[in-house]
């Protein structure tokens, strides 16, 4: 096998070892898996207002977006991933998905989800989220078959 074609196995399994330094989601380009990892929180700090903004669409800041957050993730695990390849790999059928893979792995959408959700539930005359814990008290089990409980 060629050097160059060693070098490209080695890419996409992330190290030398074959294992990723870090752990993320399975997502192909270029008819191979690679391995997303978070984005570091640096990358977030540095991006969190553009990453906010992301629409998915067509517009020229979405596709910018995206391809600058994948490759701020993709870099962790692949450190001679370049942006310019990353363009070329990623495309319309699936720009969408693989931003969701990276938003999903740092934990930005999950969030979100979390705080709409919360968010439905005290507009709708819940009790309002104060983080405390609750406590459910139900009723006792009944000794029914197969209970150690004495019969009189």
């Amino acid at each position: 096998m060629s050097n160059a074609r060693t070098g490209q196995k080695k890419r996409a399994q992330g190290s030398e070892s074959g294992i990723p330094k870090h752990k993320g989601i399975p997502v192909e380009l270029g008819g191979k898996t690679y391995i997303v990892p978070s984005m570091s929180l640096g990358s977030v700090e540095k991006m969190i207002d553009r990453i906010q903004e992301f629409s998915g669409g067509l517009d020229p800041e979405s596709i910018g977006i995206a391809l600058d957050a994948t490759h701020a993730a993709i870099v962790r695990n692949y450190p001679d991933f370049t942006r310019e390849e990353l363009t070329e790999e990623m495309d319309l059928g699936n720009m969408v998905e693989i931003m969701h893979a990276v938003m999903d792995v740092s934990g930005l959408r999950r969030k979100a989800a979390e705080q709409e959700a919360a968010s439905e539930v005290a507009g709708e005359g819940a009790a309002p989220l104060t983080g405390e814990k609750s406590t459910l008290t139900s009723a006792p089990a009944s000794a029914g078959p197969g209970s150690t409980a004495e019969k009189t």
